[in-house]
């Protein structure tokens, strides 16, 4: 997390899927006066947010159904600043984000480019993701492209280290 905030100069967060919300268990501030830092224990909704997104896109299916079914009806999902795609539509997104390696979203919080990658064990389900916080005036074409090459790259070498 520290090599991606060196590289970046963003905020990283990292976050577990607990039932049908995110909750974020660490992070390192960006040492740009304007940053996005989301408080450590909270909570966000897993259909919006590229945490979600990334941790959803490694899971079968019949998962990600249930997760949806609990997700539609959380109150996290009421705070976010877009609503959560019909199923059918998340499933396509989730198999690019899945091809790709990570996924990225503005529909969790105004102003902010997330870019987010999940951390699979050896079974390859996802246990953990990293999230590189971007405030949008920031978050380039250039900016977003180095940050799903860096986070494709440190889960990566997670992965390889929990094998």
């Amino acid at each position: 997390m520290e090599k991606l905030r060196r590289e970046t100069g963003e905020t990283i967060h990292l976050a577990v899927l607990d039932e049908c919300e995110i909750v974020l268990i660490e992070r390192l501030k960006s040492p740009h006066a304007t940053r996005h830092v989301e408080p450590l224990g909270g909570r966000a909704p897993v259909l919006v947010t590229a945490t979600g997104k990334a941790m959803l896109a490694q899971m079968p299916e019949a998962d990600i159904e249930r997760v949806y079914g609990e997700a539609v009806r959380a109150d996290s999902q009421a705070s976010a600043v877009s609503a959560a795609l019909p199923l059918s539509d998340l499933l396509v997104e989730l198999r690019d984000i899945a091809s790709r390696g990570y996924a990225t979203t503005a529909s969790w919080c105004a102003g902010v480019v997330a870019t987010g990658a999940a951390i699979s064990g050896p079974d390859r389900r996802p246990i953990a993701a990293i999230i590189i916080s971007t405030p949008a005036a920031r978050a380039t074409a250039d900016a977003r492209s180095l940050h799903a090459q860096l986070i494709v790259a440190a889960v990566s070498q997670i992965a390889e280290h929990l094998s």
